[in-house]
């Protein structure tokens, strides 16, 4: 029903952020036969999707970083919901951490030790963009900021984050 905007592999099931559609999730284990074991609607659209462990993390625009303890992957489970300043859009998982690409707010960090507790650190870091995706490494954060083009932050201390660089890119990185 919605639009399949991003996805994440974990074993043998796939989690695909569907827009208007929530959370999917899609058996792999015989890929010439892919089902869908389960579906769960979202508060906001669903932009972003990323897996670790038991639980799945969804950019879910206005309605910020939806935490879905996924344990029983054919029975997703609503666990919590941190609000994030404007709109979720992606999120990518380093360490204890999540980190959003929250549109106007720029790059949003959640503690996630405790899914069921997650909650945002400090201020984040406002970008000059419209944050849109995210990657990380262990010491950076590397943000596709819309117009603004690709910027580089140092995570290294994710309650105090800090540009490190940028690179205007020729077109929108979204």
């Amino acid at each position: 029903p919605g639009s399949a905007v991003h996805l994440a592999l974990a074993g043998s099931h796939l989690y695909v952020a569907d827009h208007e559609g929530g959370l999917r999730v899609i058996s792999v284990a015989n890929p010439a036969q892919l089902q869908e074991i389960a579906s769960l609607t979202s508060p906001g659209p669903a932009r972003g999707v990323a897996v670790r462990g038991d639980y799945a993390f969804i950019a879910a625009e206005e309605a910020g970083l939806w935490i879905v303890k996924v344990q029983n992957p054919a029975a997703p489970l609503h666990t919590a919901t941190v609000d994030t300043p404007d709109r979720a859009r992606k999120v990518a998982l380093q360490g204890d951490y999540a980190f959003v690409a929250d549109g106007e707010s720029g790059l949003q960090v959640v503690s996630v030790v405790d899914p069921a507790g997650a909650h945002l650190l400090g201020e984040g870091f406002n970008t000059i963009g419209d944050a849109a995706g995210v990657a990380v490494t262990a010491d950076y954060a590397y943000v596709a900021d819309g117009d603004a083009g690709l910027a580089v932050i140092d995570v290294t201390n994710p309650e105090f984050p800090g540009i490190v660089g940028s690179l205007p890119l020729a077109g929108r990185t979204v």
